[in-house]
């Protein structure tokens, strides 16, 4: 949690307890532990041991009053004062008895400013909606008595991310780049090998990146196979004509990736290659980029994942960090997320012994693990590269292979809601005002109170426990610092976001179909997406 991350104490901070600070150890008569209690962060002994019970009237009277105050604050972001959102929300919690209440407004006062700044009705609306009702799920009919406020908003806010996207996109036909002359940038992926194929999905990477290049060309090297290629050309073929006039397309299949498969077929056993159809063989290709793009021209590629990953900037930009590699450096990546995304300089892979340095990470992995070493396809390799040699490897903010978890949710905003209304109209928070930006999503105020209203216990004690961490918490959110999340990213609240990437648990989510789709040209994303995947090739 963000609070553990701060060094807040946590004994606490969710429901009172963890495997640590037990309620034996705490609350035992005696108690074995002595560092339970914090007064100062609002952690007391009576906050976390008192045993009185609500009763079932009790309950179902402090859930009541808890759906009005989130539908209190809804109708408040809705007419635009989202520094209200929390309003009734702490009134609510002031009505129960908590005495902490005044000193968390009196915070709030103070960060007021900054929530008026960035609001934005629906979607704040929504998102206070969907974490209210995510929460209230897990409580009986909860999170389904909250749906009734949730249909009018989810639907305008859809109808404006539709429509502001298709106006950008319109309106970015008559931008021209900065320095269209320039060496391009580039970028390679495995576009379309195995089955079924991939090219309308490998789509969405590169339409979002031709969008958003400013200063220069881009240069895509693909990976296909036969039918890849087809597929993928087809595909290409859908690209508004100013678009495809950014970049260059080059398609590497057949010939032109022996050297490459060979070394991966004499480095890699056939029963790990063929562990695991949906990763299969062709990621490994990626190890070898020097192999296969031997352009003279070419020094520097960006290697990303295809079809789950998009750009939010000009991938261009990228390059700075390739300026600030040091003399041992052969490799860079974000912060978090070397497996979708390699930043490869490519004449120091050739003469600095590369080759050598898979061969040895295969080697050890095998010989520990077997087969399962490919169970994620190369990306144990990549793993164990950043291990065994870390000299090589410079790094760079993870906002450029951001995974948009909402991280203050239940299932952190990849489980299925049980509302299958709620599940196809959500949105996630990182997502902003079009399919073209997205912004690092933390909880605002008003949604984590609205979660802590619906989770664990609604008695006095829980609830005076977990507000005493969200006071500490709420100075350092508006500070802007940056924080290691529970993904080990690298952030800050806010900031925007370069790249992101769709990882598996999100090939499931409606709201990142839309995405996906929008880049894609196509409805290629859905439920089904899995259906007959294979890629041991």
């Amino acid at each position: 949690s963000m609070g553990v991350a701060l060094g807040i104490p946590s004994a606490c901070a969710v429901n009172c307890w963890n495997e640590v600070f037990t309620h034996q150890a705490c609350c035992g008569d005696p108690p074995t532990r002595t560092d339970c209690w914090q007064p100062e962060a609002g952690f007391s002994h009576a906050t976390c041991c008192d045993s009185a019970k609500l009763s079932e009237n009790e309950v179902r009277a402090r859930y009541r009053l808890f759906r009005y105050a989130v539908a209190r604050s809804v109708k408040n972001v809705s007419s635009g004062q989202c520094s209200g959102a929390a309003t009734p929300l702490l009134d609510a919690l002031e009505t129960v008895g908590l005495s902490q209440v005044p000193k968390v407004r009196q915070l709030l006062r103070r960060t007021a400013g900054r929530l008026d700044a960035v609001c934005s009705a629906d979607p704040v609306a929504v998102h206070l909606q969907v974490t209210a009702m995510t929460a209230g799920a897990l409580r009986a009919c909860e999170g389904e008595k909250l749906g009734v406020y949730f249909r009018s908003h989810s639907q305008r806010y859809w109808a404006h991310i539709f429509a502001r996207s298709a106006a950008r996109l319109r309106a970015e036909a008559r931008v021209v780049l900065r320095h269209s002359a320039r060496a391009p940038m580039d970028i390679a992926m495995v576009a379309s090998v195995g089955r079924p194929v991939f090219g309308q999905k490998a789509l969405a990477t590169i339409r979002s990146a031709l969008f958003h290049a400013r200063e220069r060309p881009l240069r895509f090297h693909l990976v296909v196979d036969a039918e890849g290629e087809v597929d993928m050309r087809r595909a290409l073929g859908t690209l508004q004509p100013w678009l495809a006039a950014r970049g260059e397309f080059h398609m590497y299949s057949g010939d032109s990736l022996k050297a490459a498969w060979k070394l991966v077929y004499d480095m890699v056993p056939e029963d790990c290659l063929a562990f695991e159809k949906r990763y299969g063989s062709p990621g490994w290709l990626r190890l070898f980029a020097h192999h296969i793009i031997t352009m003279p021209s070419v020094r520097v590629v960006l290697w990303v994942d295809a079809g789950d990953f998009a750009f939010f900037a000009d991938p261009a930009e990228v390059l700075v960090y390739r300026e600030r590699f040091e003399e041992q450096h052969i490799v860079g990546a974000p912060v978090a997320h070397s497996l979708p995304v390699q930043l490869f300089d490519l004449q120091r892979m050739r003469s600095r012994g590369w080759d050598a340095m898979v061969a040895e990470v295969v080697r050890l992995g095998y010989a520990d693990s077997g087969a399962k070493f490919c169970m994620l396809g190369e990306g144990l390799a990549v793993t164990g590269l950043t291990v065994e040699f870390k000299r090589v490897w410079a790094y760079f903010p993870s906002v450029w292979s951001y995974e948009p978890y909402d991280l203050w949710l239940p299932g952190h905003g990849v489980r299925e809601h049980p509302d299958p209304f709620v599940w196809r109209m959500g949105s996630g928070a990182a997502l902003s005002s079009s399919f073209m930006s997205m912004r690092v999503s933390c909880a605002w105020f008003s949604e984590t109170l609205a979660s802590m209203l619906f989770l664990g216990d609604p008695s006095n004690a829980d609830l005076t426990a977990k507000l005493a961490n969200l006071a500490n918490e709420v100075p350092w959110i508006w500070r802007n610092l940056s924080f290691t999340d529970d993904k080990g990213q690298k952030v800050h609240c806010g900031a925007q976001v370069k790249a992101a990437h769709f990882v598996l648990p999100f090939h499931y989510v409606p709201w990142v179909h839309r995405v996906l789709n929008f880049w894609a040209g196509a409805e290629v994303w859905n439920k089904d997406w899995n259906k007959g995947r294979d890629l041991r090739v």
